[in-house]
């Protein structure tokens, strides 16, 4: 696997101690990433992979070779700001708002070869090469996440406070993607971006301070819920010849 990555972040904030304290910035980060994974499978592969009397043949599975590529590129710009007003000596209020829009492309060739031998039967795979490709993809999601936290200084040794937060993460990227076929019917293949999660978070604490603040405890309740993609288990695949347009792994 190679990775390549730049990101570049500013910010700018107020000075401390004031009424209102505030941070605001900007993130961008680019990041193109290869994934290669090559198998070739030798005289004891049918044994370990097939069953009956397939497994006693050794010529089956014998020379078989996969090879698959993933290549993805993304682009992704956020702005955030997160601001603090001091009430008074004891309330406080915080705020905070992240905005992350993301560009993502991938595509994920697969080639599968398996090479005659004189000892197979004509149920061997043969000399037959298969090419599956998912085609240039092309995701565009716009996250959105959040923060609220109200909190109450009682003394100098403790502090009570509450918060609301919201968090989007933008879905992943899957360069594996293979296809998904039962028996000789294909059905496509596995997404190769995956649906953004939400997740959302409520919290109630306490923090105390004691012997010259030298000793701190925090009592934490809090709950939380999640709306994820959930992911179906997809049959094992099987060669099918189906050749792309190109055979490389080149974004369209």
């Amino acid at each position: 696997m190679h990775v390549d990555q730049y990101s570049f972040e500013n910010r700018l904030a107020s000075p401390k101690d004031q009424p209102i304290e505030w941070t605001i910035g900007t993130y961008f980060l680019r990041e193109t990433v290869w994934s290669g994974d090559r198998e070739l499978y030798g005289p004891q592969a049918s044994a370990w992979n097939l069953s009956g009397a397939n497994a006693n043949n050794p010529f089956i599975m014998w020379g078989v070779t996969n090879h698959q590529d993933g290549i993805a590129r993304t682009f992704s710009a956020a702005a955030f700001d997160q601001t603090t007003w001091h009430i008074n000596e004891q309330w406080a209020l915080t705020a905070g708002l992240r905005n992350t829009m993301r560009s993502a492309k991938v595509r994920t060739p697969v080639g599968s070869r398996a090479p005659s031998h004189p000892r197979e039967s004509p149920r061997d795979f043969g000399a037959r090469t298969g090419f599956f490709d998912t085609g240039g993809q092309t995701a565009r999601t716009n996250s959105l996440s959040g923060l609220l936290n109200p909190s109450f200084r009682y003394n100098e040794n403790e502090l009570f406070y509450a918060s609301l937060g919201r968090g989007e993460k933008s879905g992943a990227i899957n360069t594996g993607a293979i296809p998904i076929i039962s028996g000789t019917t294909f059905y496509g293949f596995e997404p190769v971006i995956t649906k953004p999660e939400v997740s959302w978070d409520y919290e109630l604490g306490i923090k105390t301070n004691w012997q010259d603040k030298q000793a701190r405890a925090e009592r934490q309740f809090n709950s939380g819920t999640t709306s994820t993609t959930t992911r179906r288990h997809w049959k094992t695949p099987t060669i099918q010849t189906r050749r792309p347009a190109c055979p490389w792994p080149r974004l369209i």
